[in-house]
């Protein structure tokens, strides 16, 4: 297994009783194929084997709109950064909503 260049960490409570919480992490670099979702076990404290949650080439930046169904990521495309919206569903899955260019 190759270890990625540089990993970014987002930690989000959904809900300060749950028995697990969503956690995604975004990876750039050469290794880093995205987002990934994993679960993280408040009891035993367990991180879940991490799953790709959506594909980029870089996700340099991750955070969670107050609403807590929408995860930001700022990512890069072939050339230039963008700025990319995912629904988050019921099982952690994300769903692209939309992407914009920065520049």
């Amino acid at each position: 297994m190759k270890i990625l260049s540089t990993i970014f960490v987002s930690l989000y409570v959904i809900s300060a009783y749950a028995d697990s919480l969503d956690v995604y992490i975004g990876t750039r670099g050469e290794n880093g194929n995205g987002i990934y979702h994993a679960k993280f076990d408040v009891e035993t404290g367990k991180l879940h084997h991490p799953k790709l949650a959506a594909e980029m080439l870089s996700a340099h930046f991750l955070t969670l709109h107050p609403n807590k169904n929408v995860l930001y990521a700022v990512a890069q495309n072939e050339t230039d950064p963008i700025l990319v919206a995912y629904k988050i569903a019921d099982d952690g899955s994300l769903t692209l909503i939309n992407k914009e260019g920065l520049f």
